[in-house]
């Protein structure tokens, strides 16, 4: 019974995953012209790196990210990213 149950709750939970999935706005296309269609394009899919902040992407493809903050010689203050060679 035990088994039933988690493979039930397994399967509910793979048919949930993918019906979020499939409810996420598309927000990237393979060619200019296909964004004029985007809702409707095949051409056209959901990234969750797009409009993400550098150290969730790094993240979610399972690498580290290192910032820097560098001072220029006119005052600006600028933030470097740098993602660690090594997973």
């Amino acid at each position: 019974m035990k088994i039933f149950i988690w493979i039930f709750s397994l399967i509910v939970f793979q048919v949930f995953s993918v019906s979020c999935e499939v409810l996420r706005e598309k927000n990237v296309c393979s060619s200019f012209i296909d964004y004029q269609t985007i809702k409707t394009n095949r051409n056209c899919w959901y990234n969750p790196d797009v409009n993400a902040k550098p150290h969730a992407i790094a993240k979610r493809h399972g690498y580290r990210l290192e910032n820097h903050r560098v001072v220029t010689f006119d005052g600006y203050i600028l933030t470097l990213h740098r993602i660690s060679p090594w997973k």
